[in-house]
């Protein structure tokens, strides 16, 4: 899917930069802390559909574990920040 929108673009912009990290540009996200409850969720919710998955625990019944894999490392050290909200 393509996009082409000054809207979508100038929304995306409160949420997600480019930035150096570690001598490479990439993403990164913007002022997490003012980010809305809901709005986190969707954000993480996405990160496990995109690049992660859900796991049972086998050691703990009913107990489950999300992964998230990503190459921007960048990004890999900002989900803290959300999980402590």
């Amino acid at each position: 899917m393509k996009v082409y929108s000054k809207k979508f673009l100038m929304f995306l912009n409160d949420f997600v930069r480019y930035a150096e990290y570690n001598g490479k540009v990439c993403k990164t996200l913007v002022d997490l802390k003012k980010w809305s409850r809901d709005f986190m969720l969707g954000f993480v919710g996405g990160l496990i559909n995109a690049d992660g998955h859900v796991q049972k625990n086998k050691q703990h019944q009913g107990h489950f574990g999300a992964s998230i894999t990503t190459a921007n490392g960048g990004l890999a050290d900002q989900p803290h920040v959300l999980f402590a909200s």
